[in-house]
C-alpha cells in the first residue's frame, strides 16, 4: 500500500442502511450511477485523433489491399497489377479522406457508448473518504446528518487485490479533484482521467 494513504478510511451511510451492521455488505456502484457527473464519465470526444486514425489506415491499407488482390481471379490480376491497384486505392483514400474520417467518427460515437455501457456492466467502485467529519458528505451521503459513518481498515487485503503492478483496478486509488471535466479522444486518456477524476467542488 502506498505510504500516502491513511490507515483508516470512512464510508458515509444513510440511516436506512443500518442493515450493514448485520449483513456486513456494501455496494460497489456503477460509474454511471454516481452523483458526480465528472466521476467515471469523462468527455470522450472520439476513439482516437484524426491523425492517429490516418496513421492506422495507412498502416493497414497496404496489407488489406494485397490480401484482397491475391483473392482476385487470375484473369483480373493479369489486367491490373498490384501496384496499379494500390495506386488507385491510395488515390481514392486521399480523395475520400474527409468522408472516411467522418464515417469512422460516427462509428466511434457508437463504440464509445458501447464501451461506457460495458464498463457499467462489469465494473463497480467502492467510494471512501479520508475524513469522517466532512459537512458536505454528512449532508449528501448521510441524509442530512441523520445517518452514520463506518471506519474501514485501509490495510485490509480486500483493498489490495491487484493482479500485477500494472493493474489499475482491484486496489485503493486516490481520487483527483479538477475544476474541468476531462475531455479527449479515448486513445489519449489515462486510467486516472477515465476513472478517478471528481469535480473540484467535492475536494
Amino acid at each position: 500500500m502506498s505510504s500516502d494513504f491513511p490507515p483508516r478510511l470512512y464510508k458515509y451511510f444513510a440511516p436506512d442502511r443500518y442493515g450493514f451492521f448485520t449483513n456486513l455488505r456494501v455496494r460497489y456502484s456503477q460509474l454511471g450511477a454516481l452523483n458526480d457527473p465528472f466521476e467515471g464519465r469523462p468527455e470522450i470526444t472520439s476513439l482516437s485523433t484524426k491523425q492517429n486514425l490516418l496513421e492506422t489506415i495507412n498502416q493497414i491499407l497496404p496489407e488489406e489491399i494485397e490480401r484482397i488482390y491475391q483473392q482476385l481471379p487470375p484473369q483480373i490480376r493479369h489486367r491490373m497489377s498490384y501496384a496499379q491497384v494500390m495506386a488507385l486505392a491510395d488515390h481514392v483514400a486521399k480523395v475520400k479522406q474527409t468522408e472516411i474520417l467522418d464515417s469512422l467518427q460516427d462509428i466511434g460515437d457508437v463504440a464509445v457508448s458501447f464501451i461506457t455501457g460495458k464498463i457499467d456492466e462489469f465494473l463497480g467502485v467502492f467510494c471512501l473518504s479520508e475524513v469522517p467529519d466532512s459537512l458536505l458528505m454528512w449532508a449528501h451521503y448521510a441524509c442530512s446528518h441523520t445517518g452514520f459513518v463506518v471506519e474501514f481498515n485501509a490495510l485490509h487485503s480486500i483493498f489490495h487485490e491487484q493482479k500485477s503492478v500494472e493493474d489499475d483496478l482491484r486496489h485503493i486509488r486516490r481520487v483527483y479533484y479538477r475544476e474541468t471535466r476531462p475531455s479527449a479522444p479515448l486513445s489519449d486518456m489515462s486510467a486516472i482521467e477515465l476513472f478517478l477524476v471528481k469535480s473540484g467542488h467535492w475536494g
